[in-house]
């Protein structure tokens, strides 16, 4: 069970959030006294005074500004403004991180302990654990995922805490549905740049960098998105982030350097969005405004999908595939997964009608289908086919036993591999110990002499072929008389 509430998590990341707000739009003297009386507010919503003051502030906030500004006034939700950025490690004196440090100016400071307690609990680690990774300068998420937990798992399930109040505040009528929908995407964001702090990063999302401006995003098939930015100056790189809802967790997809970006092998007729940040040695910007686009239809393609696609297992662990040649098609995508219904990734693109898929895992089944693609459409995916792969190699001796003859030989046995032409004998003084090739035999047999007497030897066997060699046979010891 969390130590904390929903409404302590929620409340403190809508302090975040006003306080972001107030010191982007103007930081004049009514503003710092504002910001002021948020966090008294803070300071109450903490010792137990309700939740309500938490939604009384968001709806103060949206009728004095009028929805969401544009333009200069833009609202850099969570943690970051160019005169009073908030971040991990402000604090005061050289007390470093505690259960009750601050986040923020000393004017403006913020308990972090509820979301070190939050993590914590998620992660069914101790909160000095955590405290201490962070002062080593790990983020939230990096140490989430030192727990096998990945950021968009993490992110959920605060996010459950965060949706779980402002679904009750719109129960009682406290909030509209408009205004939670605005509240629980802006809260969101907030909450993953914080996730996403360091405490002693040199690489801090301060506003030192422009943020990239027109982003576009348009969709030119039914499988890709191009994106495009203005260039932002010292930047030497962006990093592009994609979700499937405006609210949603966003993943980064890719780093670039240039001032577009191509997203390919895209879901059709759905709707992406994404956000851009730029970056340079010292520092990252603020995220970019979100756009989106919807991916074409494809069953609107004026491609045909391959058709007659088959799958053949061949030896060595290969599997060949063949289908119809597609009129208009410049290219084919080949999709592949170890199960019907489960993920399929495009593992090749292809010129030809035909592909081998080679390196495959003996005794496994894949699964596969391919789409047919032109310079400007693609089409719907064939019928899915599967073949077992199969790999023809050696396999290892059988049976092997070693039995001592007198005090200076032991002979050994084992079974005949097919296809086998020799074999190599190997032998050590120790179960675990490093084994040396005695020698090379074409029989299923062979006494090794010259022993030294009452010492125990360890031996295992390999086959071989001309193009092949088998793993080793398991081991077998004697000990001479």
């Amino acid at each position: 069970m969390f130590r904390f509430t929903k409404k302590l998590l929620i409340g403190a990341l809508t302090f975040i959030f006003l306080l972001s707000w107030s010191t982007v739009s103007s930081p004049t003297a009514a503003n710092a006294a504002n910001a002021k009386g948020n966090h008294q507010k803070m300071s109450g919503f903490q010792s137990g005074a309700g939740g309500q003051w938490m939604l009384n502030m968001w709806l103060q906030l949206d009728q004095h500004n009028n929805g969401v500004r544009k333009g200069n006034s833009r609202l850099y939700s969570g943690l970051g403004t160019v005169n009073n950025s908030l971040h991990y490690g402000q604090g005061t004196g050289n007390n470093g991180l505690h259960p009750g440090q601050w986040i923020g100016s000393q004017n403006d400071q913020l308990s972090l302990s509820f979301l070190v307690s939050q993590v914590a609990d998620i992660l069914d680690a101790n909160e000095q654990t955590i405290i201490k990774k962070l002062q080593n300068g790990s983020s939230m998420v990096e140490i989430a995922k030192s727990y096998d937990v990945d950021e968009s798992t993490l992110l959920e399930k605060l996010e459950d805490l965060i949706s779980d109040e402002i679904d009750n505040a719109v129960a009682s009528g406290a909030i509209t549905d408009t205004q939670a929908s605005e509240m629980e995407s802006k809260l969101t964001e907030c909450l993953e740049q914080v996730l996403e702090r360091k405490l002693n990063s040199s690489v801090k999302t301060t506003g030192t960098l422009g943020v990239p401006d027109n982003l576009e995003a348009t969709a030119v098939s039914d499988s890709e998105i191009t994106l495009e930015w203005n260039f932002v100056s010292s930047a030497t790189s962006y990093y592009v982030y994609r979700a499937k809802s405006k609210s949603g967790t966003y993943t980064k997809i890719d780093t670039v350097t240039g001032t577009s970006y191509k997203d390919d092998d895209l879901t059709d007729d759905t709707t992406y969005y994404y956000k851009v940040q730029a970056h340079n040695s010292k520092g990252t910007s603020n995220y970019s405004s979100i756009v989106y686009a919807t991916t074409g239809d494809s069953s609107e393609s004026d491609l045909d999908a391959p058709d007659d696609l088959s799958a053949t297992a061949g030896n060595d662990g290969e599997i060949a595939l063949d289908w119809d040649s597609v009129s208009g098609a410049a290219s084919y995508y080949v999709y592949r997964s170890t199960s019907y219904s489960g993920i399929y990734v495009k593992i090749v693109t292809v010129t030809a009608t035909s592909y081998t898929d080679n390196n495959l895992m003996d005794g496994t089944t894949y699964y596969y289908k391919v789409k047919a693609r032109s310079s400007s459409d693609t089409s719907s995916y064939s019928s899915i086919v599967n073949a077992v792969a199969q790999d023809d190699d050696l396999t290892a001796p059988d049976d092997l036993t070693a039995t001592a003859g007198s005090s200076s030989k032991i002979s050994l046995d084992w079974d005949s591999v097919n296809d086998a032409t020799s074999y190599y004998v190997y032998r050590s003084s120790s179960y675990s110990g490093t084994y040396s090739k005695i020698v090379t035999v074409t029989t299923s047999s062979y006494t090794d002499t010259g022993l030294s007497n009452d010492t125990t030897y360890y031996y295992k066997v390999k086959a071989h072929s001309s193009s092949d060699t088998s793993g080793y046979s398991s081991v077998a010891h004697a000990t001479t008389d």
